[in-house]
């Protein structure tokens, strides 16, 4: 089996937010010929190339309502192989070739924000373990069999604890 990918669109904005404001953007420029990604099934081989791109990372500052720069404006290109041979071992590469200075501002609002959002971010990305998926499966059944449904939910956006 053999495919090769290729993804013209030239940019990109990823948003992240709790459920009430943003707090991270992400964008993402890629020159021409644009994301190209080939497969090849026998043998194992997975090839992703991005020829020129940049990429540019924001936070959202709530207290002056405007995104602030964690990540400015950086050109680079990415190639990333991995190949399985016949006993099974991978072979992997990744080359990230820069061609701007990488230029991070750090902040107490950078500091503060990463704090506070990227462990429920990370948390997201977690899979949970087969008792807490059994677990909650037979609340939300028991709950909603006894009509017991969450019908509000509070989002403490602030460090300070909040009575109900």
């Amino acid at each position: 089996f053999l495919a090769e990918v290729l993804v013209t669109s030239n940019r990109f904005n990823i948003t992240l937010s709790d459920s009430v404001m943003p707090v991270c953007r992400v964008c993402t420029d890629v020159g021409e010929p644009g994301i190209v990604v080939n497969f090849v099934s026998a043998p194992r081989y997975v090839g992703v190339m991005v020829n020129k791109a940049s990429v540019e990372v924001e936070l959202f500052n709530p207290r002056h309502g405007s995104w602030e720069p964690v990540l400015e404006h950086f050109e680079l290109s990415i190639k990333y192989t991995q190949k399985v041979g016949n006993d099974g071992i991978a072979d992997t590469h990744l080359v990230l070739s820069g061609y701007k200075p990488l230029l991070l501002n750090v902040s107490p609002t950078v500091i503060r924000i990463a704090t506070w959002f990227v462990p429920f971010f990370l948390d997201g990305f977690r899979v949970p373990s087969a008792d807490e998926v059994g677990a909650s499966s037979i609340e939300a059944l028991d709950n909603a069999q006894h009509g017991r449904i969450d019908k509000y939910r509070v989002v403490n956006l602030c460090q300070q604890d909040v009575m109900l």
